[in-house]
C-alpha cells in the first residue's frame, strides 16, 4: 500500500521551523525503515475546500482532467514549485509537474468503470483526513 502525506502551515517560516524540530526530533533517519520513496513538492495554492462533510479526497499525480468523470464535486490542479527527492530510499526519485485534488460525493464512485479506466497506470491516492494539532 502506498500513502501520501500533505501536510499544510501558514507561512514558510512555520514550514520550515516544522522541518528543523523533526529533523531535530530523528524522524527522518527513520524515512528508509518504512517507506519506499519521498518526492517533497511545495505548491502554493493547496486542494480546494472539504465542500461537504462525507465528500471523499483523491489526489491524482500529473492529472489530465478528472473533473469530468462522474461524481466529482470539487477540483482543483497545484502547480507544483520546488521539488526535493529522498535519494536513499529503495525507488529513489519519482517527479511530477502537477497534482489534481477532487472531491468526490464518495469513495464508492472510484469503482466505477470510468474511474477505473482513467486511473489504470497513473499514481492517484484516496486521502483520508487526520489533523494534527500540534507539532515535535
Amino acid at each position: 500500500m502506498d500513502g501520501i502525506v500533505e501536510l499544510w502551515f501558514d507561512d514558510a517560516a512555520a514550514m520550515q521551523g516544522w522541518a528543523a524540530a523533526a529533523t531535530r526530533a530523528g524522524y527522518l533517519e527513520d524515512e528508509p525503515k518504512f517507506m519506499r520513496c519521498v518526492s517533497l513538492f511545495l505548491a502554493a495554492a493547496g486542494a480546494p475546500p472539504r465542500p461537504a462533510a462525507d465528500a471523499a479526497k483523491v489526489m491524482i499525480v500529473d492529472p489530465w482532467a478528472a473533473g469530468a468523470l462522474p461524481g466529482v464535486i470539487a477540483r482543483g490542479i497545484d502547480r507544483l514549485g520546488s521539488k526535493a527527492f529522498r535519494a536513499n530510499l529503495p525507488l529513489g526519485q519519482q517527479d511530477a509537474e502537477c497534482i489534481e485534488t477532487c472531491w468526490l460525493e464518495s469513495a464508492a464512485v472510484l469503482e466505477q468503470p470510468a474511474w477505473r479506466a482513467a486511473l489504470a497506470g497513473r499514481a492517484a491516492y484516496l486521502i483520508e483526513d487526520l489533523a494534527v494539532v500540534s507539532g515535535p
